[in-house]
């Protein structure tokens, strides 16, 4: 008889929590997607120039030469780490993984490759 008491205590208590913690969430969502207006400042425009008279065009052509970059980097550890998924793969004999690891080492090779992509197609100079 205490068993089923306790039981049916326990489950009330769950319910309850269970309530509290979805009516927390629904006003933390609720909260988060009401829009703050926030004003910076109320004067003058501002131009902004970097590098003292830097025009965009240098500083995109940088930031873009950057972030191939590092793609290049991170493909050549895609095609590292897919090269010895396969080896294991094979050791191991499982076909999934011989699939994935061949998929992460193309992606890898075409990651290593899209600065020279890009240039041979003419969309970036060198």
């Amino acid at each position: 008889m205490k068993t089923t008491a306790m039981t049916t205590t326990k489950k009330k208590k769950c319910g309850l929590f269970r309530k509290i913690m979805t009516g927390a969430g629904i006003m933390s969502a609720m909260a988060s997607m009401s829009a703050t207006t926030a004003f910076a400042s109320f004067g003058e425009d501002v131009t902004v120039t970097a590098n003292g008279g830097t025009n965009a065009s240098t500083m995109m052509g940088k930031i873009i030469g950057i972030l191939l970059t590092i793609t290049r980097f991170v493909g050549v550890a895609l095609v590292v780490y897919g090269v010895y998924e396969v080896v294991m793969s094979f050791m191991q004999n499982q076909p999934e993984a011989k699939t994935k690891g061949i998929i992460m080492a193309l992606a890898g090779i075409v990651m290593t490759a899209l600065k020279s992509i890009l240039v041979a197609i003419k969309i970036v100079g060198e």
